[in-house]
């Protein structure tokens, strides 16, 4: 399963550092955190697995895969549940 950003049901930008993001179907807002950002602008890029992310998340903030799944996880189905991504 490969997640990416639901361009049809999303609008969204880089705010400060922080991703901002407005469902084009509830108008609901989001905020995420840095390490949420860095996961969505990856998910920006193009269509990714969650061990794809989990693995670049790993990297990026010096951590072990172990550390991270977990909250890659969890983010990954909010998003999904609250229809921001869209899966392949």
């Amino acid at each position: 399963m490969r997640f990416k950003i639901d361009p049809d049901k999303t609008f969204w930008r880089i705010l400060d550092g922080e991703a901002v993001i407005i469902s084009a179907e509830t108008s609901h807002y989001y905020s995420l955190n840095r390490s949420g950002t860095f996961i969505w602008t990856l998910l920006a890029e193009g269509p990714l697995s969650e061990e794809e992310i989990v693995a670049r998340v790993a990297a990026h903030f010096e951590r072990s895969p172990r550390e991270v799944s977990a909250d890659v996880a969890r983010l990954l189905a909010d998003l999904r549940d609250e229809h921001l991504l869209a899966v392949e």
